[in-house]
């Protein structure tokens, strides 16, 4: 068993994904570049409907330690 030390750089709260892909203090910080496989990867799980009801969040962590 590992556990790994993290901190919380910034929340993110956004009315969709595409929002907070697009948003210009995350651009660049997912495991891709292209908006498309981002947006059709996160609806498998999050539907554009949830996302219009509950907003949405990000969590920007750096990690401190591994263990």
């Amino acid at each position: 068993t590992k556990i790994i030390e993290t901190q919380i750089i910034h929340i993110h709260k956004e009315p969709s994904f595409r929002k907070l892909f697009l948003n210009a203090n995350t651009k660049g910080k997912f495991s891709t570049n292209s908006l498309d496989e981002l947006i059709n990867g996160i609806e498998l799980y999050y539907s554009r409907e949830d996302q219009e009801k509950y907003g949405v969040v990000g969590i920007e962590f750096t990690v401190k330690r591994v263990g």
